[in-house]
């Protein structure tokens, strides 16, 4: 299988802010870190936080070759539905409802029902994991999972605008019908479908976040209290990210780069996201995430950084290893060197 991830994200940054510097919208909520309140297995593996929604919560854009949204969910109100809602150029494209009363599950046209479930298909009152596989067409297909159980499936015009595809998604109602998602929300992945191949959704994903343990080179400058010798990366180890202490750029083409703790052990790896937070001051304007994995050394596309004292949160996604495209195994991973390059 050779699907591509186009976002990855299980909120293991543990701060609300920089979420939303990612492109994030949410209208009111923030994170979570309780029992029951994030995803993790009966052994207590996984990460520390979840996003809250008391009201709805908007997605970055993604690509318009986007088939599949995975996610965690779980009721705060257990009266309220699960509302997920998909748009194409910021305009409603297709939605999904779960009533939390009856436990029916409808996929919408609008305001228009394609196809309902029978009563008591979803549980308010427990955790789940959600697939929707969905192809925003004329001629298009919508099928959801639950738990890794197909539970509806429709083929039909599931597209509301002229123009086909989706490229964004949202928790609640962003672009109206339905009410909003009380929820929890934890490690969210979109892929495409590998081109028809991919018919099931991936099995159920927990993420874990690993950071800077050591600096591999560079010239960044570091923050006091760390002076700028080898230990700067624990300017920007912490968890959850802070702002308190960082690395500076004196000039263009400066960067570092770092060595990663070992990931937690594990089965199917599915993707693995690095995250950079940064802003500029001067004449440095934009920066790329630098991924080097045994032979593979490449740079992301560069993104332009918002200026001080604003932050802009950069992700680098890949869904395989880049050192022989294939799948990623905790000792690639392990061995995996990360940095920021300034431009």
């Amino acid at each position: 299988m050779a699907y591509i991830t186009y976002l990855a994200t299980g909120w293991e940054g543990g701060v609300a802010a920089f979420y939303a510097e990612n492109g994030w919208d949410n209208d009111f909520g923030g994170m979570a870190s309780g029992a029951g309140q994030v995803h993790k297995t009966l052994s207590g593996a996984g990460g520390s936080y979840s996003f809250y929604t008391w009201t709805r919560m908007r997605s970055p854009a993604v690509s318009t070759n986007s088939r599949w949204l995975h996610f965690w969910q779980k009721a705060i109100n257990t009266s309220q539905d699960m509302n997920v809602q998909f748009a194409r150029g910021g305009l409603r494209q297709f939605s999904l409802s779960a009533s939390a009363t009856t436990g029916v599950v409808g996929f919408y046209n609008g305001g228009t029902p394609l196809a309902v479930t029978g009563p008591g298909v979803w549980n308010s009152a427990t955790s789940h994991w959600i697939a929707i596989r969905l192809k925003a067409a004329t001629a298009g297909t919508a099928t959801l999972f639950i738990d890794g159980t197909q539970v509806l499936t429709f083929s039909g015009d599931t597209a509301e605008q002229a123009t086909d595809d989706w490229d964004q998604f949202a928790f609640g109602s962003f672009w109206g019908i339905f009410g909003p998602m009380n929820h929890w929300v934890d490690d969210v992945i979109v892929t495409d479908d590998d081109g028809g191949a991919m018919t099931t959704p991936l099995t159920e994903a927990y993420g874990f976040p690993i950071v800077p343990d050591g600096t591999i080179s560079g010239n960044l400058t570091g923050v006091p209290p760390w002076v700028p010798t080898t230990d700067r990366y624990k300017n920007i180890d912490e968890l959850p990210a802070s702002q308190t202490d960082y690395n500076l750029a004196a000039a263009a083409n400066d960067e570092d780069l770092y060595s990663l703790t070992a990931p937690a052990s594990g089965a199917t790896i599915h993707a693995v996201t690095v995250w950079a937070e940064a802003g500029r001051d001067g004449t440095i304007t934009q920066a790329a995430i630098h991924t080097v994995s045994g032979a593979s050394d490449t740079y992301g596309t560069a993104v332009t950084l918002p200026a001080a004292p604003s932050y802009g949160v950069i992700s680098r996604v890949h869904t395989r290893n880049p050192d022989g495209d294939v799948a990623w195994t905790n000792a690639s991973i392990a061995a995996l060197q990360v940095g920021l390059k300034f431009t």
